[in-house]
């Protein structure tokens, strides 16, 4: 651990809070490490051992705390690396919490996905679309909110300004619930895509990190022939870029569809991505299934099968949701983030 880095990204990350969050400040911090030097930025991060060797590999130095930590800590754990400015991203902050990490800097940065701002931060940054407003936390705070401050993976950005050609009926199908494997949202997929075979789609699963061999086993068989099983890839772009539709978790990944034009159907994991994916269906930027509990295997088939099979509806929410994103938000707070460190 540098004894004194720039800049400080407070994150988390695990199987059951998902990788989200940790991929976006990596997405920030490699653009920032251009600049300011990669020995300038450090990770503060709660994290399992898949959270630890994404941040090894990274080459950015890092120290892991175990998951749960007190929102009263944050200062004590936060202190040492003496940062000029923090970035915490974590989905919606406590007041505590953010109040502790702003004690041991000059500038904080939040992200909070629900649009709470808190009562420390010189900056909140929303990416989502609320069906509410949002009043800053102070006099001084700045609100960056919209997808125009939706960080998206570099490797997109090329396939943003592609043509996103659509079928008239679909022909393939991309099923990806994120970087962790999520056991209930698989289950659902391999009880579901057998009752999808008179489609004949051809249909690719990402399962994400640490699947169950034998939950894997089964949704193999549950793939039709040529059907395509990935446990991570690299070519999440072009893939999602070349389907007719994508079903996907409610997390980051709703955002990416609607960047590269991919019509979406959209699963809640968690409480928070059934508010906020209701606010996209609403605005016709995506088709809701529902929350994963609530969810039959025969009711995510039917609302499959009429996307589908329902062209106008597919370059609809294609087409509006093309007009929504730009892809540059990551550029975006990578200047604002410079000017502070400067």
């Amino acid at each position: 651990m540098p004894l004194s880095p720039r800049l400080l990204f407070r994150n988390r990350a695990s199987s059951s809070y998902g990788s989200g969050h940790l991929r976006r400040s990596l997405i920030l911090a490699e653009r920032l490490a251009e600049t300011i030097g990669q020995e300038a930025i450090a990770f503060l991060t709660e994290g399992d051992e898949t959270a630890a060797a994404v941040l090894a590999a990274s080459g950015f130095s890092h120290r892991l705390i175990p998951e749960g930590l007190p929102a009263d800590a944050e200062a004590e754990h936060a202190a040492p690396f003496r940062p000029q400015v923090i970035v915490c991203d974590l989905l919606d902050p406590e007041p505590a919490r953010e109040t502790g990490l702003k004690s041991v800097c000059e500038r904080l940065l939040t992200f909070s996905d629900s649009g709470l701002p808190g009562p420390a931060a010189d900056a909140v940054v929303c990416g989502q679309l609320l069906a509410h407003g949002v009043n800053p936390g102070h006099a001084s705070q700045r609100l960056l909110l919209g997808p125009e401050y939706f960080v998206f993976d570099p490797a997109l950005e090329p396939w943003i300004q592609r043509e996103k050609i659509l079928r008239p009926r679909a022909e393939k199908l991309l099923v990806c619930f994120g970087g962790y494997a999520y056991p209930q949202a698989l289950e659902l997929a391999a009880a579901t895509l057998p009752r999808l075979a008179p489609l004949n789609l051809e249909i690719t699963l990402i399962t994400g990190a640490a699947c169950p061999p034998e939950l894997a086993s089964r949704l193999q068989n549950a793939l039709p022939v040529g059907g395509t099983l990935l446990t991570l890839t690299r070519e999440l772009p072009r893939l999602m870029h070349e389907a007719d539709v994508t079903w996907i978790a409610g997390g980051f990944l709703k955002y990416e569809a609607m960047a590269l034009g991919t019509p979406a159907a959209v699963l809640a994991l968690v409480e928070h991505q059934d508010v906020l994916t209701r606010v996209l269906s609403d605005q016709g930027l995506a088709a809701y299934l529902g929350e994963v509990e609530r969810l039959t295997a025969q009711g995510a088939a039917d609302s499959l099968r009429r996307l589908c099979e329902d062209g106008a509806m597919r370059e609809t929410i294609s087409r509006l949701g093309r007009q929504r994103v730009d892809g540059r938000g990551a550029a975006r707070l990578v200047k604002l983030l410079q000017n502070w460190l400067t």
